[in-house]
This record gives structure tokens, C-alpha cells and sequence, in this order.
């Protein structure tokens, strides 16, 4: 039996992509729930955003358990979401406390606005397609 990306492997071996996963969200900033979901944030091309997206029942967000795969599409998006990250844990740490929900929603869109870029990976609980 093949796997999944049969047919990407060959192109994956050429496309070095230097940059590192990392996990977000209310498992580092926040307060997970017994049904938070893990954010993983990876950067991407577009031929595995939509192999993930197709794996994953073709909805954002990506989901595959409570694994929610938010896919970088560019390194502007990716720098983005690392640099609201740390702005998160920088405001959680001069708070003394976990951020809420809504605190960290609104770091991210401020972030968003500051780099210039929209989210195309799909983060939150709401299904699209």
C-alpha cells in the first residue's frame, strides 16, 4: 500500500524548507481545556496545503484528531504567526497569568495587521471549506 503522498516524495527530496514546525496556542499560552486541540503552525507549497486539506476532509481547519495543522502558505504568513506567538508568551509573562482566548485573538489580529498578511491555514473550531 502506497502512502499518502505518493507522487510528493520526489518533489519534497528538492523542496528544502529550513524553517521548523512549532506548536501554538492554549497548550503554550493559554488554558487547554480537555478539548483543546494541539495548533501545529508548518510552512508549506501548495501541492501539500491541498494533500493535507484533501486528507483532512477538504474543511479548515485541518484537523486530524485534535491535531489542528495551521499550514504557512508563504514565510510572511509563517513569521507572522511565530511573531505572534512570542508576543503572546511575552504578554502572558508580563501578566503573570495565561491569556485568555479573546487576548490571544487579538495579538494575532494585531500581528496580522503589522506583517501584512491574512491566515490562509485555518485556525479555530468553525469548519470551511
Amino acid at each position: 500500500m502506497g502512502s499518502l503522498f505518493d507522487g510528493f516524495h520526489r518533489e519534497q527530496e528538492r523542496e528544502v524548507v529550513p524553517t521548523p514546525a512549532f506548536v501554538t496556542g492554549s497548550h503554550i499560552y493559554g488554558t487547554p481545556g480537555p478539548e483543546s486541540d494541539i495548533d501545529l503552525v508548518v510552512l508549506c507549497n501548495a501541492k501539500t496545503k491541498a494533500k493535507l486539506l484533501e486528507e483532512a476532509g477538504g474543511k479548515y481547519p485541518i484537523r486530524f484528531g485534535k491535531l489542528n495543522v495551521i499550514v504557512a502558505s508563504s514565510q510572511e504568513e509563517y513569521k507572522a504567526w511565530a511573531d505572534a506567538k512570542a508576543r503572546c508568551l511575552e504578554f502572558a509573562r508580563g501578566k503573570g497569568r495565561q491569556l485568555t482566548k479573546e487576548e490571544a485573538v487579538t495579538i494575532h489580529d494585531l500581528v496580522r495587521v503589522e506583517h501584512g498578511v491574512e491566515y490562509t491555514g485555518g485556525s479555530g473550531k468553525k469548519d470551511v471549506e
